[in-house]
């Protein structure tokens, strides 16, 4: 989609399995770049989401969830796995986190 059409320097990844750290470059292209802080969007909060946020704070990285930039198949297991996710992660809003990067 055009707005989110990356550009040159973005790396592009195929994501595999349900969590971004099998299967790919992931955490090789993180460790190259020296990143501790993974912010997540995407779907489904109750599969893919959740794996990958599980598995990042497993892996010592600090973790972001924008809730609104997130979702599943129902509004239950949205809210279900953001709620379970609560212990691995913060869970911010995407118009704080957006001012935030704007300081």
């Amino acid at each position: 989609m055009e707005p989110f059409k990356p550009t040159p320097e973005d790396a592009v990844i195929d994501k595999r399995r349900p969590t971004m750290f099998i299967g790919n470059e992931f955490e090789t292209i993180m460790n190259n770049i020296g990143a501790t802080t993974i912010v997540m969007i995407g779907c489904t909060t109750d599969g893919g989401v959740e794996a990958t946020v599980r598995e990042g704070f497993n892996r010592s990285y600090f973790m972001v969830i924008v809730h609104d930039c997130v979702g599943t198949y129902t509004e239950e297991g949205h809210n279900a796995a953001l709620k379970r996710m609560e212990r691995f992660a913060e869970i911010v809003d995407s118009k704080g986190l957006i001012d935030i990067w704007r300081r």
